[in-house]
């Protein structure tokens, strides 16, 4: 989480797109909040809601976690 504070853009952005990827849901503030353009913000979120949404058993009920996502994706559009 401390490469998406680099002065390098395309390390923030690699960086950014794997933590999204390996669903690590403690990154979400540090995404939505990194030097990056939005899109790329919204799909690393998108991937930890993803990653959130298959752990979870009753889809019905969302987890915190998972609305807290989802709140951070709306505040970027």
């Amino acid at each position: 989480m401390k490469v998406l504070d680099s002065s390098d853009l395309k390390l923030r952005r690699v960086a950014l797109g794997d933590l999204g990827a390996i669903g690590y849901l403690p990154a979400a503030d540090a995404i939505a909040n990194a030097k990056v353009e939005n899109s790329l913000k919204l799909i690393a979120l998108k991937g930890l809601l993803e990653h959130q949404l298959r752990q979870e058993l009753d889809v019905s009920s969302l987890s915190e976690d998972a609305l807290r996502v989802m709140n951070l994706m709306d505040s970027l559009l």
